[in-house]
């Protein structure tokens, strides 16, 4: 005998063909609740997370925060029964609450599907035009450049400041190893060394004007003009 076909709700109802039919209303409702809170999944794992409906969903965005692959590399850890998931090891996703054993699997989760449409974003890449590409390159020029600049200025008083505390530690050190007897011996040097250098110019002067003495007193004896006066 066939099945009632005004039974809601009733999936396996068949008219006198044997044909099978579908409740309409029933499966309406279904279509209205799929859209308001994603699909039903089907067997015992169900996602913790209710995501957006797809109509309320952005584009796919650039991931800000830093993964830290490596962050528990080299390290142990003691688990028990009674340890709770975010510390059994591994990499823990609190968007979808779900524990990953390792590092490949874990960049692949973020990566996926499941993950995004947990953090109300769509698979698909906002479309922009060539002037936005032209405007933002523009903006990323002019920050490098006054961050350039600014680091070249950094620098160079960085560099300055080094050579005088250098200086001024070199200068004191020279004091505690000298004293006063060396500070005298370093003037005495210092005044040495000056005067030698006067009488090497009071040298050259005096062999400068008898050169020129002679020279005059050779054109003289020649009978030949020593000056075009």
């Amino acid at each position: 005998m066939a099945s009632d076909p005004g039974d809601e709700g009733d999936e396996g109802a068949t008219d006198a063909m044997g044909r099978k039919i579908w409740d309409k209303d029933v499966y309406l409702e279904k279509a209205k609740q799929n859209i308001m809170f994603g699909p039903e999944r089907i067997g015992r794992r169900k996602d913790p997370v209710i995501p957006l409906p797809s109509s309320q969903r952005t584009f796919l965005k650039r991931r800000t925060a830093e993964l830290e692959l490596d962050k528990n590399l080299g390290q142990m850890r003691t688990v028990t029964a009674h340890t709770i998931k975010p510390l059994q090891g591994g990499y823990w996703c609190s968007v979808c609450e779900c524990l990953i054993k390792d590092s490949a699997s874990y960049l692949e989760h973020v990566n996926g599907r499941r993950h995004n449409r947990n953090l109300g974003m769509n698979m698909k890449v906002e479309k922009i035009g060539v002037d936005r590409i032209k405007d933002k390159l523009k903006s990323l020029k002019k920050e490098t450049e006054e961050v350039e600049v600014e680091d070249i200025a950094a620098k160079i008083q960085a560099l300055e400041e080094q050579e005088e505390e250098k200086k001024k530690r070199k200068k004191e050190k020279k004091k505690r190893k000298r004293g006063a007897a060396g500070l005298e011996d370093e003037e005495r040097e210092e005044r040495e060394e000056r005067e030698g250098e006067d009488q090497e110019d009071d040298v050259e002067k005096d062999a400068g004007d008898g050169d020129e003495d002679e020279e005059t007193k050779m054109l003289k004896a020649m009978g030949l003009p020593t000056g075009f006066g």
